[in-house]
């Protein structure tokens, strides 16, 4: 209906199947569905299911806003504070701990047992054959021995390995002792507890750009082991290679994922002598990411 200031319309049932497009005025104001919600159409190969322009941010943060700024960096609001969406464009492969918030041995029968925890896995084509990553974590560590007059465990330790989802590490590029996780940090000992902040760079290289004629592909770092407060380092590489061990696979391939383990160990496993004390080892991972260098 048109009316002196322009015209409005009412959106009534369409029963018609065909694609229809609906043209609004370029006018200030609210678009309201009541009780319905917004399904955007399917993207394809020539158009996205959705497109924010770049624009202005509004000048007071308003909860549930998404919005693009003029240089194209996505914000999102909530409680009244508005936070730039974090995507690998800036260079971050966040591999997030997810789920539980800690892993935790808490052995009241003080017999010997292991827990893991898998990460989320990173998305393929994130990290380049050639480049340089950077491994950052925050790990606070709670070992705790209840009663010092009993047998002590002879394992104590919280392991943090670098699986690859879809492929393998090898010992030679030929492919021999491959396996699907590598270690890359260890905290053990009853009295290594506390805050640990690891950093330390990932480098990541390829004989030839393209995988099917490279004859390696390799990741090198530093292991760091934590033992009762006592930091050590040794310097580790392998060849990455497909989950099939037939050919060299390229970083850019691979899906990467975290693995921490937490194992106490007894000599008297199942501790038929009731001797072995009670004892909690506790890992809680505030942070876990991969940032890019170069």
């Amino acid at each position: 209906m048109f009316n002196s200031n322009g015209f409005y319309t009412q959106l009534g049932f369409i029963s018609s199947t065909q694609n229809n497009n609906v043209n609004l005025p370029n006018k200030n104001g609210t678009i309201a569905l009541i009780n319905d919600f917004v399904t955007t159409p399917a993207g394809t190969t020539n158009t996205p299911a959705m497109t924010i322009p770049n624009g202005a941010l509004t000048t007071t943060p308003q909860n549930g806003a998404i919005e693009r700024d003029s240089n194209g960096q996505l914000w999102e609001t909530h409680n009244s504070i508005r936070s730039r969406l974090i995507t690998t464009s800036d260079g971050l492969i966040t591999l997030a701990y997810k789920a539980v918030t800690s892993i935790q041995t808490n052995l009241d029968i003080a017999t010997s047992s292991t827990i893991q925890y898998l990460s989320a896995s990173s998305i393929i084509g994130k990290i380049e054959n050639i480049s340089v990553q950077r491994l950052n974590s925050n790990t606070r560590i709670t070992s705790l021995i209840y009663n010092n007059s009993g047998v002590k465990p002879k394992t104590a330790k919280i392991e943090v390995f670098l699986r690859i989802n879809n492929g393998l590490f090898a010992n030679h590029w030929t492919g021999s002792s491959a396996v699907n996780q590598v270690k890359i940090m260890e905290y053990s000992g009853l009295n290594n507890y506390g805050l640990k902040n690891y950093q330390n760079l990932m480098l990541f290289n390829i004989q030839n750009s393209n995988p099917s004629l490279a004859q390696w592909s390799t990741v090198d770092f530093p292991l760091q082991t934590v033992n009762d407060g006592i930091i050590t380092t040794a310097d580790k590489s392998y060849y990455l290679r497909d989950a099939a061990n037939s050919r060299t696979f390229g970083a850019s391939e691979a899906s990467f994922s975290f693995v921490f383990i937490n194992t106490l160990e007894f000599a008297d496993e199942a501790n038929t002598e009731g001797l072995n004390s009670r004892v909690l080892l506790r890992s809680d991972n505030y942070a876990l990411f991969i940032e890019t260098i170069r």
